[in-house]
C-alpha cells in the first residue's frame, strides 16, 4: 500500500468530504452551470416563445438577434400576408441562413425585398431562392 492509500483509508471523514465537493462541483457544471448556448436559448424562448419550435428562427437570432426581430415584425404585422406568421418567419430566417446574410449588417430594403421573397415562394409555391436573382438581390443592396 502506498503513502497515499494508507492517508486515505486512516482519514475516512476527510475522503468523504473531498469526495462530495467534487461530486457536487462536478454536478454544478453538468446541471446547474448553464452554457452560453442554452442562455442564449432562453432568452430566444422569452422574447419569442412562438418561434421557440423553429431552429431557423433561431440559428437567425444567434447570428443577429435585430435581423430576427425586423423579420419578425414583418412577416407578423403586414395585413396583406395571409400565411401563418410564425411559419413565414421561420422560413424567411431560413433563407437568410440560405443566403449567408445573417451575419451581415443590412439596410431596410435588402431585408424587405428576401422577406417579399420568401412570401411570393409561399403564395407561389415555386423556388425563388435558388434563383441568382435573389443571391444578386442580397449581394448588391445596401450593406451598411
Amino acid at each position: 500500500m502506498t503513502e497515499r492509500t494508507e492517508f486515505w483509508t486512516r482519514n475516512r471523514k476527510i475522503c468523504v468530504v473531498v469526495l462530495s465537493l467534487l461530486l457536487l462541483v462536478g454536478f454544478f457544471f453538468m446541471v446547474g452551470g448553464s452554457s452560453e448556448q442554452d442562455k442564449k436559448r432562453q432568452e430566444f424562448n422569452s422574447k419569442y416563445p412562438e418561434l421557440s419550435k423553429y431552429d431557423s428562427a433561431y440559428k437567425l437570432y444567434c447570428a443577429n438577434s435585430t435581423l430576427l426581430s425586423e423579420v419578425y415584425r414583418n412577416c407578423k404585422q403586414d395585413p396583406r400576408v395571409s400565411i401563418d406568421g410564425n411559419n413565414l418567419t421561420s422560413l424567411a430566417s431560413q433563407l437568410y441562413l440560405d443566403l449567408n446574410l445573417a451575419g451581415k449588417n443590412l439596410m431596410l430594403p435588402t431585408i424587405h425585398a428576401v422577406n417579399n421573397v420568401t412570401v411570393a415562394n409561399e403564395h407561389l409555391g415555386e423556388v425563388f431562392h435558388q434563383n441568382l436573382f435573389v443571391e444578386n438581390v442580397g449581394d448588391s443592396s445596401a450593406f451598411a
